[in-house]
């Protein structure tokens, strides 16, 4: 049987995840700490770094799970037609991912 990765964990590089998305949108990148995601998270330092090794890496990791889920979501064989991108189908699935 496969390992089962423990809820406290998921839960927890949630609130990381979402702390970093929060303190974006408030200051700029370069200017957010490690304690400020921390702080904001409710966590300290060092469980920020038992999940990520730096503020990068945690970038890093919320742009590539946003990626896949927006690869997903375009999926290339619904949005081309005898070889050809249909655009408006492409649009309105892009504005849908954007909704959510």
């Amino acid at each position: 049987m496969g390992k089962k990765t423990d809820l406290r964990v998921l839960r927890t590089k949630k609130l990381i995840k979402e702390a970093l998305l929060k303190l974006i949108q408030e200051k700029s990148f370069e200017s957010i700490t490690i304690q400020d995601i921390a702080d904001e998270a409710l966590i300290n330092r060092a469980t920020f770094y038992l999940h990520y090794q730096d503020k990068y890496d945690l970038l890093e990791q919320v742009s590539n799970t946003y990626l896949q889920e927006l690869m997903y979501e375009i999926n290339p064989d619904y949005h081309i037609q005898n070889g050809i991108v249909d655009l408006d189908r492409f649009q309105i699935t892009l504005k849908e991912c954007l909704i959510t």
